[in-house]
């Protein structure tokens, strides 16, 4: 009896020790998220440049992938530490709020997130402002009191705009137009003057326009205008097939002041036009149908120069259905530019081509009709002090 007590002793000790399936108890599920941390930058931190965004990420068994979002877009995607991301904020709208958070995953799918971090770009603005000076021309003769103008636009905002002559500053302006009135008879005649101007933004970068050199001479019957006006007629452009009523629209400049500009259709009929904008009402329905026509201009100046502009030819088709004109307008924003910074009252100007006629041009704001103007100069007035500071607008 003590025999077979021994034998199944020894058998259970074996039968306990042994490996299988039988004995093997299943590892718990790991349910356990991971821990992630944006050590860098700090919540409400005010940014510039590029920063470090460094992310501290951790797991009781281990981390399998960790993402970085910035304002809700996919920037980083790691697999590996360090977890770090070099954010260039100079890619992102300037003087507003952006969010910054971290996603950890683990092998087991188990995921976790930090609270979005809140995060102020600010960059010092070190671009400098653009500008040009329009008039006078370098190497002119002026006399009498004259207007020095210049144009001037920044990427932020425009601090002022300052004239200089012979060195001296003579005239500060800090809105649009940016014009001085110089009275040449209260100066030296004879003499050669310097102009140049200065533009300033309110991050303290400037350029000079300019230095030109101007001659004054104020004797009467000395100064003797010479240089012809210029111009083009702007529409109907060549080619372009007519009917009904068309406008004709003429461009016209000149060194001093424009007189007057001629219209002619077909080298006979003509009109004057002495203010701008230079254009006219053509009925097309009195002319020959089916036919070329020639439409030519003439710009006279005060000085009685003038300058015939290069002609077009339209064709006049009025016969009812016979023109299927499916090619539409196109029309693009000229002022202000994209992206410029506005404030107070603007127009916001389009030009606008069509090969048969523009018949009206529609101004959205923020998708929203704002007005409509049906003849050519095309504009619509925006007075911005009715929107929000710091906002950005689409047209």
């Amino acid at each position: 009896m003590i025999i077979k007590s021994k034998y199944f002793l020894i058998i259970m000790v074996l039968f306990l020790s042994c490996e299988g399936p039988l004995f093997e108890i299943p590892p718990e599920p790991d349910t356990t998220a991971p821990l992630v941390v944006i050590t860098n930058p700090a919540d409400n931190a005010t940014l510039s440049d590029s920063v470090l965004v460094t992310i501290y990420a951790s797991d009781n068994d281990e981390v399998n992938l960790v993402q970085l979002f910035i304002n809700d877009s996919l920037v980083l995607d790691s697999m590996e530490a360090p977890y770090e991301y070099n954010w260039n904020t100079i890619e992102y709208t300037e003087d507003e709020f952006h969010n910054i958070r971290a996603r950890a995953v683990d092998y087991a799918n188990n995921d976790n997130q930090t609270s979005p971090v809140r995060v102020m770009v600010d960059n010092n603005d070190n671009i400098k402002p653009t500008g040009s000076l329009l008039y006078p021309f370098s190497g002119q003769v002026l006399n009498g009191s004259i207007s020095i103008i210049a144009e001037a636009d920044d990427n932020d905002s425009l601090k002022s705009v300052v004239f200089y002559i012979n060195g001296d500053s003579v005239g500060v302006k800090t809105t649009v137009p940016f014009i001085y009135e110089w009275d040449t008879t209260l100066e030296f005649d004879d003499y050669y003057y310097v102009i140049n101007v200065q533009v300033n933004d309110a991050s303290n970068n400037h350029i000079t326009l300019g230095p030109i050199s101007v001659y004054i001479d104020n004797e009467e019957n000395i100064q003797v205008d010479t240089t012809p006006p210029t111009g083009n007629i702007v529409y109907p452009p060549a080619a372009a097939v007519v009917s009904g009523n068309v406008t004709i629209e003429i461009d016209a400049f000149d060194n001093e002041k424009v007189e007057k500009v001629e219209i002619i259709i077909d080298g006979s009929f003509s009109v004057v036009d002495q203010s701008a904008p230079y254009e006219y009402v053509w009925n097309t329905t009195t002319y020959t149908e089916d036919m070329d026509h020639f439409i030519s201009a003439t710009v006279t100046d005060s000085s009685g120069n003038n300058t015939n502009l290069m002609p077009v030819t339209v064709f006049v088709d009025n016969e009812e259905n016979v023109i299927d004109d499916t090619t539409p307008p196109s029309v693009v924003i000229t002022s202000p530019a994209a992206n410029q910074t506005v404030s107070g009252s603007i127009s916001i100007n389009a030009a606008a081509f069509d090969n048969v006629a523009v018949s009206k041009v529609e101004f959205y704001h923020n998708t929203d009709l704002h007005s409509t103007d049906n003849s050519y100069p095309y504009e619509a007035s925006w007075n911005t002090q009715d929107e929000t500071e710091d906002s950005e607008h689409i047209w």
